[in-house]
């Protein structure tokens, strides 16, 4: 690596030892100087595990490179039965699909059909698969009940319902025979509140069909608007040949209701996020490049093209987002929603780093003060993930300049790609966790006031107790825009964890602001958000040891974020739904064991703190502090997990996360049956 020769690494590497090559490799591609030495550095670790047949890890750091060459060579060439499932797994937490797949449960796998199914087993194996209302989960009998409107709390209870119930298939607000929730809520609320039905049958195609389908029918538009994201949500990540979403929500463009028109725009998104389709993208193009329909409209169909062909650099999608930039009048630019505009274009240039220079040099010809927060958004998602320590430098220069809270817009933008540049590693995040002190202490407060969201990117569903105290004494900020945006960060760190003492902090922050409409509305969001899947799920993108993140799951971050940035107009405003894009990153924290059949397969596993390598010479391990659980188990971020019995074995050598394939090892003896063949012996003598 010194002499710049790593490419004759492979001449000196055994069998023996590649495995440690590779890890060592792929540990150093986090601190290459640039694009050109990481492509490097980790297609030696590619080549490395194609020698000795490791298909599974070279699948790994085919999807890193996001080359889809490599990922099409490893299926193709893998002939193993058992590892081409388990390569089918990776690439379905990756939402890759392999069209051209005749086999039907090799399809099964990476179309991610079977999610539900073992979701529902694993609630209830914990015991948690029985619904939880809303009221349970916030503690409103030890609230005081100050003057609130109460249709903003019923539509906050509608999303606490829709988390912490979320995949489980059942609830208690929206199935309840005796009442009917939706004369609760009213307008944009009564869309939110069906939509949920999307979230509580999560992945569950057909649940979710029969359940929504009715809505379809009637007459009111926000019913049916909600509808159509309901059906989006449901199918968010599951692949089905025949389409049932395009099929249903295509014939929803047509409607002459705006609300329609938005929900069935947003149900495709969230459906088809990351598929790349070309014929979805000429489906809704029109309702973005015509300079009549509205922000909001326009600013979903620019969200949801996004995210469609998100890390795809479609071309048509980046002139149909640049062109409605320069289409677009000044007061349209000026609503707040048309941020949006910025995210979308980002998306399409998730995780390609320099490819974005051409977008960056026409977003200059723009004179709207919006571009300049386009430019930074842009740049700041293509560098994603990256830990690029001179993007770092450039986006805290901009942050130094005095600029009116008017112009202040690219300076918070600055701030959040700080936070996405440097989520992949842990010392990156630790230098800019002091930075972020000094924005605190020297900024001024149009600048501060970014810092909440930072926060959250990086450390999604991670409540690191830094992080959490930081959030606790921001949401008790004198600046109201300040405190909402650290309230509903707090929810985004602690999401899924059950952390008790977030739960505490959001107690008290409901009872401080118990007469503040906006910040209670939140405070039980943050709630819904922290509880959410009854303790099962995460929104954290990273997996296989935080060497991978899902583009899809980024994309949904990175919407919410950029929806934080004025949460009176867009999160407590009519644009609440966005929350509903978190559904993009939601994934369960589990590790099944399955044998080749797919059917359970229990077995005792160890899970505890990730570590690089301890105990005795000769007894690696990789993980310290662990406790022994029999499978199917939870694991928290910063947690591995190893089989503790040696009667079984892995398939593929790889992280144990998810859906893991076991066999039976061939060199395995019960000793049991040694006992007794050495009774046996000792009897004849």
């Amino acid at each position: 690596m010194e002499i710049d020769k790593i490419e004759r690494l492979q001449e000196f590497v055994s069998k023996d030892n590649y495995k440690k090559v590779y890890d060592y490799l792929v540990s150093s591609s986090h601190y290459a100087a640039d694009t050109e030495e990481w492509t490097k550095f980790l297609n030696v670790a590619y080549n490395t595990c194609e020698t000795y047949g490791d298909k599974a890890n070279a699948l790994r750091v085919a999807i890193k490179l996001d080359d889809e060459e490599k990922i099409k060579s490893v299926w193709n060439t893998t002939e193993d039965m058992a590892l081409k499932k388990q390569i089918a797994f990776l690439l379905g937490r990756q939402r890759y699909i392999i069209e051209d797949c005749e086999d039907e449960e090799l399809v099964s796998v990476f179309s991610n059909s079977l999610l539900s199914e073992f979701y529902i087993k694993l609630s209830e194996e914990l015991g948690v698969l029985e619904p939880k209302k809303p009221d349970e989960v916030l503690k409103t009998h030890l609230e005081d009940g100050g003057k609130i409107d109460s249709s903003l709390l019923n539509l906050a209870n509608t999303y606490v319902n829709a988390f912490v119930n979320v995949g489980s298939g059942q609830d208690c607000l929206m199935q309840k025979e005796d009442e009917n929730w939706l004369q609760s809520v009213k307008d944009d609320g009564v869309m939110a509140a069906t939509a949920s039905l999307g979230m509580i049958y999560l992945w569950d195609i057909n649940g979710c069909s029969s359940k929504i389908s009715d809505y379809l029918d009637l007459k009111d538009g926000w019913h049916k608007a909600g509808a159509c994201i309901g059906i989006g949500l449901a199918n968010s990540g599951i692949w089905s040949d025949v389409d049932p979403a395009k099929a249903i929500l295509e014939e929803q463009l047509e409607s002459k209701e705006e609300s329609v028109q938005m929900g069935a725009i947003m149900g495709l998104g969230l459906a088809y996020a990351g598929s790349g389709r070309q014929d979805l993208v000429e489906l809704i193009s029109s309702y973005l490049d015509n300079t009549e329909t509205s922000t909001t409209i326009s600013t979903n169909t620019a969200l949801a093209l996004g995210l469609i062909t998100v890390g795809k650099m479609n071309e048509d999608v980046i002139n149909s987002i640049l062109g409605t930039l320069m289409g677009r009048t000044e007061i349209q630019l000026n609503e707040s929603m048309s941020k949006m505009y910025g995210v979308a274009l980002g998306l399409c240039y998730l995780g390609r780093q320099s490819k974005c220079e051409p977008a960056l040099e026409t977003l200059k010809s723009v004179e709207h003060p919006i571009a300049r927060f386009c430019e930074v958004m842009v740049e700041g998602m293509a560098y994603i993930g990256s830990g690029n320590v001179l993007k770092i430098q450039e986006f805290l220069q901009k942050c130094t300049t005095h600029e009116s809270e008017e112009n202040s817009l690219p300076q918070a933008a600055a701030i959040i790609s700080i936070a996405f540049l440097s989520i992949s590693e842990e010392i990156g995040n630790d230098m800019v966790m002091r930075t972020m002190h000094h924005i605190l202490q020297y900024c001024e407060m149009s600048v501060k006031r970014a810092i909440p969201i930072a926060l959250a990117i990086m450390s999604v569903s991670n409540p690191k107790l830094q992080i959490v105290d930081l959030l606790c004494k921001l949401s008790h900020d004198e600046d109201a825009e300040m405190s909402r945006r650290a309230i509903l960060a707090l929810g985004i760190v602690s999401a899924g964890t059950n952390n008790s003492k977030v739960s505490e902090i959001l107690r008290g922050l409901s009872h401080y602001y118990q007469r503040d409409n906006q910040h209670v509305f939140l405070v039980r969001i943050a709630t819904g958000l922290l509880f959410m899947g009854k303790g099962l799920a995460t929104l954290n993108p990273f997996y296989s040891d935080n060497l991978l993140y899902s583009k899809v799951a980024m994309g949904g971050l990175a919407i919410v974020a950029t929806a934080m940035l004025d949460t009176e107009n867009i999160l407590c405003g009519k644009h609440h739904y966005l929350l509903y894009n978190l559904v993009n990153s939601l994934y369960p924290r589990m590790m099944f064991t399955i044998d080749e059949n797919l059917e359970i397969k229990q077995t005792t596993v160890r899970v505890g703190q990730a570590v690089n390598t301890v105990g005795q010479a000769g007894n690696p391990r990789k993980i310290t502090g662990f406790q022994t659980h029999t499978s199917p188990v939870l694991m928290k971020w910063g947690e591995r997990c190893e089989l503790a019995t040696d009667e079984f074995i892995p398939v593929a050598d790889v992280v144990l996360e998810n859906f893991v394939i076991i066999k039976k090892n061939p060199e395995w003896e019960d000793p049991k049956e040694i006992v007794k063949a050495n009774q046996r012996k000792g009897s004849k003598l």
